[in-house]
C-alpha cells in the first residue's frame, strides 16, 4: 500500500503453476490516479482525517474500547514471546524461513 506519492494498492499471491511443482508469483495492481485509476484529486496525506477531527467527526478514528479490546489479544502473545525469549534466547513457537523462499520447513 502506497500513501504518497501516487497512491496506490498491491497485492501478491505465490500460485501453485497448474501441472507443475512450483509456485510463480502474481500480482494485482491499482493506482489511484493511473489509467482504469478514479482520475480524481485526492486529498493531501492527513488532510481528510485532520478536517474531521476539527469537525468533530470521529468515523474515522479508533474508539478507546476498541483499542482496549485489540490490546486484550495482543498482549499475551507478546507476554508468551518475551518469555520464549528470555528462557530460549529466540522465538521457539515461531517457524522462520528465508526471504522469497516457499515457507518453512515444518518438522
Amino acid at each position: 500500500m502506497r500513501l504518497q506519492p501516487d497512491e496506490a494498492i498491491s497485492l501478491s499471491w505465490n500460485l501453485k503453476v497448474p501441472g507443475q511443482a512450483n509456485n510463480r508469483q502474481k500480482s494485482l495492481y491499482f493506482l489511484y490516479n493511473g489509467k482504469g485509476g478514479f482520475e480524481v484529486n485526492i486529498p493531501e496525506a492527513y488532510q481528510t482525517l485532520i478536517e474531521r477531527m476539527i469537525e468533530g467527526d470521529r468515523t474515522l478514528f479508533t474508539r478507546a474500547d476498541e483499542v482496549e479490546s485489540q490490546w486484550e489479544v495482543v498482549t499475551p502473545l507478546l507476554n508468551d514471546w518475551q518469555s520464549s525469549i528470555e528462557n530460549n534466547g529466540h522465538f521457539s513457537d515461531i517457524y522462520q524461513y528465508p526471504l522469497k523462499s516457499d515457507g518453512p520447513l515444518l518438522p
